[in-house]
């Protein structure tokens, strides 16, 4: 940085470091301290608590040089007591390691005190899985971090300033990398595949929405990479757009194969076109003019919703009666006294049953039968997520199941007053014991993830693998080993 401001700052750095060196220099134990055979044990102590310190304020990465220095010299030191080498030999070793771990602790503490953006940035990268997630991009900033990092040991601070700036972009660059391939990964290749295979020639409008929907996904993570409930949204409707487009292109590249698949889709379009005759009682026939038929049943459709129409006005009236009846009854109240309060304290309890029920019923349908159910048992509202799969014998949660999982966020911001259990299930096959184990393991991944994304509280939410021992089907077939194979979430007022 040039001009007066950034001479200032160079100036303060300098003198922090300065004045680091000198503190130092004034506690540094002479060289011809006295010592005991194998080094004093206050010298032992000392250099241990630098070694712990150094550990404290990130030297191994803020400070590599220094601290592996200091480190193997540590370790020398006690290899060297133990096997019975001279006193001075040792006090040496400890002497050294000293020096280069304050060195260490003095070099982290200044790059932290210059350049809390860039740790901070190395922090959220690494939190966001970028060294498995995008190899190249963080393996790039890594560099670039560790070369800034080698600069500053080597007391070039000005260098160390010039680069930061772009340091800091690569490790944020890395980080929204990281972050669009966690919720993203699995509707790219999607779109990966159905452009090798053609789709994009054959359904050219269904295939670019898709792609639109992806890049509108890219660049609202983008701009709010945090805001990860709605990035998945927006996945979802990509990965949704991408299956429609290779469901219209097969269905084109078998229309080619043949005149007769022609007659196939048309009598498909006319079955179901029946089925919808069928439930509004109409009986449809298609020797003429496709339009006859739509037209019928758009007509059919119009007199329903003037009915729902009239049966709208009819429960208004009856709202507008029952309206006059509880004002009838607010009278009552002050005649009967104790008696109403006590059927309104029943009344609100009644109230609340149903609100719970309906709110339930609600939740339930954000699942589809195969990925999950939620009922209440007594007290208590349990999310069963059967959907959810791990690889056999892992406990890592894959890119697949961030869609039924965001579901599951929903249903519990329902109930925001409740404890959260975690509870992992697995089938009979295996050890007993592994399977115990493998069950608190998905229970855990599971509880780690709710409670990154609901930012939860230690105390709010808990994990607990119960292995085989509530079966809910028959280990005895496939399909009940699959049911078997779940997890559930309990909420607990």
């Amino acid at each position: 940085m040039r001009g007066p401001t950034g001479t200032l700052i160079n100036k303060l750095a300098f003198g922090f470091w300065i004045g680091t060196l000198l503190i130092l220099a004034a506690t540094n134990p002479g060289q011809g301290q006295e010592t005991a055979a194998g080094g004093s044990g206050t010298q032992w102590d000392e250099t241990q608590a630098l070694l712990n310190q150094a550990k404290v304020k990130r030297a191994d990465l803020l400070s590599p040089e220094s601290y592996q220095t200091g480190q193997k010299l540590f370790e020398r030191a006690q290899a060297d007591n133990q096997a019975g080498k001279s006193s001075e030999r040792i006090q040496k070793s400890l002497d050294e390691a000293g020096q280069a771990l304050k060195k260490a602790i003095q070099n982290a503490e200044l790059v932290s005190f210059t350049f809390p953006d860039l740790i901070k940035a190395y922090d959220d990268a690494q939190a966001q899985n970028a060294p498995e997630l995008v190899v190249a991009s963080f393996k790039k900033a890594d560099d670039a971090f560790k070369a800034l990092v080698a600069d500053m040991e080597k007391g070039d601070l000005a260098k160390a300033r010039t680069n930061a700036p772009q340091v800091l972009e690569l490790l944020r660059q890395a980080e929204l990398e990281a972050i669009q391939a966690a919720i993203l990964g699995e509707t790219r290749e999607l779109l990966r595949r159905a452009a090798s295979s053609g789709v994009p020639g054959r359904a050219p409008e269904s295939y670019r929405e898709a792609v639109d929907a992806l890049k509108a996904a890219e660049d609202f993570i983008a701009a709010q990479r945090y805001e990860k409930e709605k990035a998945q949204d927006l996945a979802t409707k990509s990965a949704y757009l991408g299956r429609h487009a290779i469901h219209l292109s097969e269905w084109i590249a078998n229309l080619k194969k043949g005149d007769a698949n022609w007659e196939k889709l048309i009598r498909q379009f006319e079955r179901e076109l029946t089925d919808i005759g069928g439930a509004l009682h109409l009986d449809l026939e298609f020797d003429q003019d496709i339009e006859l038929p739509v037209q019928a049943i758009l007509a059919a459709i119009r007199s329903l919703q003037e009915d729902r129409q009239h049966l709208q006005e009819e429960l208004a009236q009856r709202d507008t009666q029952i309206g006059e009846l509880e004002a009838e009854v607010g009278k009552l109240k002050t005649e009967t006294g104790k008696y109403v309060a006590e059927l309104e304290a029943k009344r609100a309890e009644l109230d609340k049953r149903k609100a719970l029920e309906e709110k339930i019923n609600r939740l339930g349908q954000l699942f589809k039968p195969e990925e999950g159910t939620v009922r209440q048992a007594g007290d208590q509202i349990i999310l069963r997520l059967s959907g959810l799969r791990f690889a056999s014998g892992s406990s890592a949660l894959r890119p697949e199941n961030f869609p039924l999982l965001t579901k599951a966020q929903q249903a519990i911001r329902e109930f925001p007053d409740r404890h959260i259990e975690v509870q992992g299930h697995t089938d009979s096959q295996g050890d007993d014991q592994a399977n115990q184990e493998l069950s608190q393991k998905r229970a855990e991944a599971v509880r780690n993830y709710l409670r990154q994304n609901l930012n939860l509280a230690e105390d709010d939410i808990s994990a607990v693998g119960l292995g085989e021992s509530q079966p809910i089907a028959s280990n005895d077939t496939a399909a009940g080993r699959a049911a078997n194979r779940r997890i559930e979430i309990v909420l607990t007022p």
